[in-house]
């Protein structure tokens, strides 16, 4: 069919930091639109048809683009999707590239806020974002709490 997309969400977890005990019931693509007017229901038929037969490489965004969407993602759902949201993250964290622009959570403040609702709601886990000196997040003030960088890219929430 050759259609461009991408993997995202928990099927991309799956791929890039494989984990036995995580699974995923659905897969979330991003499909580029073109001429042809492919919709989601073409591709499925297509792809129920293929499978099990070999298929291509698969592509997925990058592992600092998914890191941003669940940790934006686990601040907007609450419940078990929220919980699975934060697994996630943790789970992606460690093959993340600091200093990436996807990173950059001084850019909007809906993304700061976000990311100290994560801390807030996994406080054992702020070391982990430190240690990585992925976040870039430079001073903000949210709600009773600060954000400041205490060095390049790496997070400092006091809460």
């Amino acid at each position: 069919m050759q259609i461009d997309y991408a993997m995202m969400g928990g099927a991309a977890i799956c791929l890039l930091a494989p984990n036995p005990s995580r699974m995923t019931e659905d897969i979330d693509l991003v499909i580029h639109v073109d001429e042809r007017g492919i919709t989601a229901d073409d591709l499925t038929t297509h792809l129920l048809k293929i499978i099990p037969r070999r298929v291509p490489p698969l592509k997925t965004f990058s592992p600092e683009w998914i890191l941003r969407e669940k940790i934006l993602s686990q601040h907007q759902r609450q419940g078990n999707k929220a919980d699975v949201d934060i697994r996630d993250a943790i789970q992606i964290l460690f093959i993340t590239t600091p200093g990436k622009p996807e990173l950059d959570f001084d850019s909007d403040l809906s993304l700061a806020e976000a990311l100290l609702t994560l801390i807030r709601k996994r406080p054992d886990q702020e070391r982990s974002f430190e240690a990585e000196n992925t976040m870039q997040c430079r001073f903000w003030e949210l709600d009773d709490s600060t954000c400041t960088v205490v060095g390049p890219y790496i997070l400092r929430v006091v809460i």
